[in-house]
């Protein structure tokens, strides 16, 4: 399934681990947001 979206919130009762540009770190939650035109995929 997939549907358009503008951002991507993401909430967790306890503590996950994420990784950004090589650094780990605790997060109880994380919102990832589309910019326009910010990344250049093959073939699109």
């Amino acid at each position: 399934m997939s549907f358009p979206a503008k951002h991507l919130t993401i909430l967790t009762d306890t503590p996950v681990a994420l990784e950004m540009d090589g650094e780990v770190f605790q997060a109880l939650g994380v919102r990832f947001s589309v910019i326009p035109r910010a990344l250049n995929l093959l073939g699109l």
